[in-house]
């Protein structure tokens, strides 16, 4: 299999953006077509841009499997292409049958409600056969309000894990006992949708904070939240930067519902949200998936 790694990479990018400063950090995600180790990874890129020179880090990781992070030099070609070269290895984990890819990306900038999008496709070989690796798409959005690079610490991937439990769907005359709480119907699901099986998670303390953001790629996901009838979130933008919600969840046989309302799809359908869920004892990161015909659902229980 060849791995996602961005050992090399050029960018094919408008005039226009020579006169955009892309200084600052990427996040998003790069596909991999049938025959990859897998179908997307996490990737996030910085940029340092001086005058037409380009310099940064890239980092991508899969999971636990996966942590890859180089960097790269750069600079501005005619008819507003960058070429962007990565060299020194900075960190690497990998599994022993993968094979690095040497990459090329060819992407295009555009902006969208004041948010800044890298978009495109890769192809690439690998760097110790020179066999073709299995192509993909690439996608990040810019993250607003960066202060400057962090060269010596990229965040990390994530220690915990993303967790996506899905409940048993209830079976006819029996939702309520199936749910082990207030019947679906009591949920207060606008638009006449429909709720989805939704996903689980026990928490050892009775007050926990959630910390909501776009999964991946800022795409411009608007979303309302419910916490059991009450709304807690109306019709807010999410992205890198938390909505960050108390929270309390009483010690009952029925679990708190956390549901996720889709006031908008964004660029990428489906509307999704990382649910960051953190307690005395650590913390729980969980995705949520809505769309116009049914919204996600975190089911929360609370134990001693």
């Amino acid at each position: 299999m060849k791995l996602l790694v961005f050992i090399a990479a050029v960018f094919f990018i408008p005039s226009k953006v020579v006169s955009q400063d892309l200084s600052g950090k990427w996040y998003g995600k790069i596909t991999q077509g049938p025959g990859g180790y897998a179908s997307e990874y996490a990737f996030e890129l910085e940029i340092l841009q001086k005058n037409e020179e380009l310099s940064g880090i890239s980092f991508a990781y899969y999971k636990e499997d996966v942590v890859a992070k180089f960097n790269y030099y750069g600079f501005f070609e005619e008819a507003g292409r960058i070429v962007l070269q990565e060299g020194l290895v900075l960190e690497k984990k990998t599994p022993p049958q993968w094979v690095v890819c040497i990459k090329r990306m060819a992407l295009t900038y555009r902006k969208a409600d004041s948010v800044e999008y890298l978009e495109g496709e890769w192809a690439g070989v690998g760097i110790t056969d020179g066999e073709a690796c299995v192509p993909g798409e690439v996608y990040l959005s810019k993250t607003p309000h960066i202060p400057q690079l962090l060269p010596e610490n990229v965040r990390p991937p994530l220690d915990d894990t993303l967790i996506t439990v899905a409940l048993p769907v209830p079976e006819a005359g029996d939702s309520a006992s199936a749910l082990s709480g207030p019947s679906a119907e009591s949920l207060p699901v606008p638009g006449g949708r429909s709720l989805k099986a939704g996903n689980q998670v026990t928490v050892r303390s009775p007050d926990i904070v959630v910390k909501i953001v776009d999964y991946q790629i800022l795409d411009g996901d608007t979303v309302t939240v419910y916490f059991n009838e009450e709304k807690v979130v109306d019709r807010q933008l999410i992205n890198k930067e938390p909505i960050i919600l108390h929270l309390r969840v009483g010690y009952t046989a029925q679990p708190a519902k956390l549901l996720l309302y889709a006031d908008n799809l964004g660029r990428i359908p489906p509307n999704t949200a990382l649910m960051v869920v953190e307690d005395r004892k650590g913390r729980q990161r969980i995705k949520l998936e809505s769309d116009y015909e049914r919204s996600d659902v975190l089911y929360i229980w609370y134990e001693q």
